[in-house]
C-alpha cells in the first residue's frame, strides 16, 4: 500500500538527465576513477514495470525518480541509463571510505523508499542493483558490465558504426588480397618448421580481445615443444611494473638468450614472420589488421586499472603504433598509451599508413623478441 501521496501530475519526468548525458557523465567518472584509483558505484532501477498501454507512467517514474532522489548525496547524478527502462544513479568518488559499505548502505535506503511509495506487486517487478568500478577481472568479462561501464564502447552512435563497418571492409580486403601472395611463403615457413624441430608447425594460444573475449590466436610455433611459460610470466610482470632489468645495452625491453626458442623460431621473431598466420584471424574477426597487441590471460591479471581499456576500447591487431613506432623500445605505461592515442583517434588513413608502414619495420627487427 502506497504510503505517501504524490502529485497527479508530472514535475519530474522530463527534467531527469536524458541517456546521453548520463552516459557522458558515467564514462568521465570511470576515466577518473581510472586516474585516482578511486571507486564509485553505480545503482540501477529497472522501471519497465511502470508502463500503461505500453508506455511510462510519469507520475510513477516521478514518484521513482523522487524516492532515488532523497537518497542521494549532492554530489550525485541520477538520470536514464537506457532511455525508458532503466534509471541510474552515479554514486560519485568516495575518496577513502568503504566503497562498498557506504554504496550499500545507500542501496538499502532507496530499497526502504521505494518499498514506502509502490505497492508490493509494482516494488517487486522493480529490479534495483548496486555496481562498484572498479571490479574483477571476472566482472569485466562479462558482456553486462561492460554495457554498464562502457557505453561509449558499445555506442549505437551512427558515426561509430560506421567507422566499425569501414574497419572491418578494410580488414577483409587486404586479408583477401594479401593471404594468397603470403601462401607461399607461409607453406614453406610451415614445412621449416616442422622439419627442424619435433612439434606441430602451428602454435594456437589464448588472447584476450575487445571486451575481453577469449580467442585462438594462430602463430608458427617458434618454441620447443610443450615449453614452460613461467620465464615469459616472469618477463611481463617486469614489464608492467616497469623494471629496468630486462632493458639491453640499446634499451630495448626483451628476454635475453631464451633457451625455449628454436634457432628457427629466433629468425621468424627477428623478422615477425611468426605472426604471418594472423591473418586467418584477421578474417575470422577476433582482430583487426591495426590495433593493439593481443594480450594474454595472465597479463591482463596484472594490469593497473587505466591499463584495462586497451583491451575494453578497440579491437587487438596484427600491427599498431606501438609494433610500428616503438616496438619493445618504450615502457608498457607508454604502449598502452599508444594503443589509447590510437583507440580515440582512429581514421581509415592512419590504418593504411600503419598496414604500409609494418613491412620496413618488420624487416628492421629492431626490438623484436
Amino acid at each position: 500500500m502506497v504510503e505517501k501521496e504524490w502529485p497527479s501530475r508530472s514535475y519530474l519526468f522530463d527534467s531527469v538527465m536524458d541517456e546521453l548525458s548520463f552516459k557522458r557523465m558515467l564514462t568521465l567518472e570511470r576515466k577518473r576513477a581510472d586516474r585516482s584509483r578511486r571507486s564509485f558505484a553505480l545503482v540501477t532501477l529497472n522501471v519497465t514495470s511502470l508502463r500503461k498501454d505500453n508506455r511510462l507512467d510519469p507520475v510513477l517514474v516521478d514518484m521513482a525518480f523522487s524516492a532515488l532522489s532523497s537518497c542521494l548525496r549532492e554530489t550525485d547524478v541520477i538520470g536514464w541509463h537506457t532511455r525508458d527502462s532503466i534509471l541510474g544513479v552515479l554514486l560519485t568518488e568516495f575518496g577513502d571510505y568503504n566503497v562498498k559499505a557506504v554504496s550499500s548502505r545507500i542501496r538499502d535506503k532507496i530499497y526502504r523508499e521505494l518499498e514506502s511509495v509502490f505497492d508490493v506487486p509494482t516494488f517487486r517487478k522493480m529490479n534495483l542493483e548496486l555496481h562498484i568500478y572498479p571490479a574483477s577481472n571476472a566482472d569485466l568479462a562479462s558482456e553486462s558490465f561492460n554495457q554498464l561501464f562502457y557505453p561509449e564502447v558499445l555506442s549505437s552512435d551512427l558515426h561509430y558504426k560506421t567507422s566499425e563497418i569501414l574497419k572491418r571492409g578494410l580488414d577483409i580486403t587486404f586479408s583477401i588480397m594479401l593471404l594468397p601472395v603470403l601462401a607461399p611463403l607461409m607453406a614453406f615457413l610451415a614445412a621449416l618448421v616442422k622439419l627442424t624441430s619435433p612439434g606441430p608447425a602451428f602454435y594456437k594460444q589464448t588472447r584476450q580481445g575487445r571486451l575481453n573475449k577469449e580467442f585462438q590466436l594462430y602463430k608458427f610455433r617458434s618454441m620447443y615443444a610443450d615449453a614452460s611459460t613461467d620465464v615469459h610470466e616472469a618477463y611481463v610482470e617486469s614489464f608492467i611494473k616497469g623494471s629496468s632489468e630486462k632493458l639491453d645495452d640499446n634499451g630495448v625491453y626483451k628476454i635475453t638468450s631464451d633457451s625455449r626458442v628454436t634457432p628457427v623460431g629466433r629468425f621468424l621473431r627477428k623478422l615477425s614472420l611468426d605472426e604471418l598466420p594472423q591473418f586467418i584471424n584477421v578474417l575470422k574477426g577476433d582482430i583487426s589488421l591495426v590495433g593493439p597487441r593481443p594480450p594474454l590471460p595472465y597479463e591482463v591479471e596484472k594490469y593497473d586499472i587505466w591499463h584495462k581499456a586497451r583491451v575494453l576500447e578497440t579491437k587487438p591487431g596484427l600491427t599498431g603504433l606501438w609494433q610500428v613506432e616503438k616496438r619493445n623500445q618504450t615502457t608498457f605505461d607508454d604502449m598502452v598509451r599508444l594503443d589509447l592515442r590510437y583507440a580515440r583517434g582512429w581514421s581509415v588513413w592512419k590504418d593504411i599508413k600503419l598496414i604500409l608502414k609494418t613491412p620496413f619495420a618488420m624487416f628492421k627487427g629492431d626490438g623484436a623478441v
